[in-house]
């Protein structure tokens, strides 16, 4: 009875301690964001990107965009968003969402979804513009770039 109970709870405490790495590495993420240029003047056009995938299991719906209020220093009515992602033996293609979201219903496992946002730099010298890119479920990453003169 005592080896049924020690091997009872050293089976719980090793579930216990492998749940946080496994839920890390399933379910959709935004892996990064970026930005065609470092620096940049007001009124700049550039190019913002976010690289989303499905860590799985199997096929997810994958809904990655921004919110216009994470918008700093970027003119929203400039911003153009593509989505780029896999067309299923064709290759990848591009489309445009309907809202600032790239929605894509059972998503291939670990392919990979690009958001494009192209648009034109508001602000002053010395501020930072940037956008925070997130996937349904909370996921966000954020591409910054340093205005100049």
């Amino acid at each position: 009875m005592k080896r049924v109970l020690v091997l009872s709870l050293f089976v719980v405490s090793l579930t216990w301690s492998t749940l946080p790495a496994q839920a890390a590495s399933t379910g959709v993420r935004v892996l990064k964001a970026t930005a065609s240029v470092d620096v940049a003047p007001p009124g700049a056009r550039v190019v913002f990107q976010a690289f989303a995938t499905n860590l799985g299991p199997g096929p997810l719906d994958l809904w990655v965009g921004f919110d216009y209020g994470t918008l700093r220093n970027i003119d929203p009515d400039t911003v153009r968003e593509t989505c780029i992602g896999p067309i299923f033996a064709y290759g990848y293609g591009e489309w445009t969402p309907d809202d600032p979201v790239c929605e894509w219903d059972e998503f291939p496992e670990r392919d990979i979804m690009i958001v494009k946002v192209v648009a034109q730099l508001a602000g002053s010298p010395h501020q930072v513009a940037s956008i925070t890119f997130c996937a349904y479920g909370g996921n966000c990453k954020t591409a910054r770039i340093r205005i100049t003169s």
